[in-house]
């Protein structure tokens, strides 16, 4: 079991670090129970704000820079996610690229309520 929650949290940090996030970013989600794309799970575009609000520095945290393109990209992801559950599809995050972006963040700018 401890190999594969392992490889589940090296395989989403990889995805997160392709999409723009630096390791101290990762660490501060890892350690805010932010380690797999079921964590995700039930996370919406206000949840991923305040979720940034701590790793840039918030309740005391020292300051971590998170760039606007993977914090856009990290919504993106959310909705990937949520999307793909509500179909019993699978949510592993290497299905997470550049094509499912785009296809992700088109349908999410379509409802304009995410």
């Amino acid at each position: 079991m401890a190999v594969e929650a392992a490889a589940v949290l090296a395989a989403f940090n990889a995805t997160l670090t392709r999409i723009g996030f630096a390791a101290n970013a990762l660490a501060a989600m890892n350690q805010n129970q932010v380690n797999s794309t079921a964590s995700l799970i039930g996370m919406h575009k206000d949840d991923v704000e305040q979720l940034m609000k701590i790793l840039r520095g918030g309740q005391g945290a020292p300051i971590i820079i998170v760039p606007f393109m993977a914090q856009k990209k990290f919504v993106i992801l959310c909705y990937f996610v949520n999307w793909r559950t509500r179909l019993s599809e699978s949510i592993a995050p290497h299905l997470f690229n550049d094509q499912a972006i785009i296809q992700y963040g088109c349908l999410m700018a379509q409802e304009d309520k995410y």
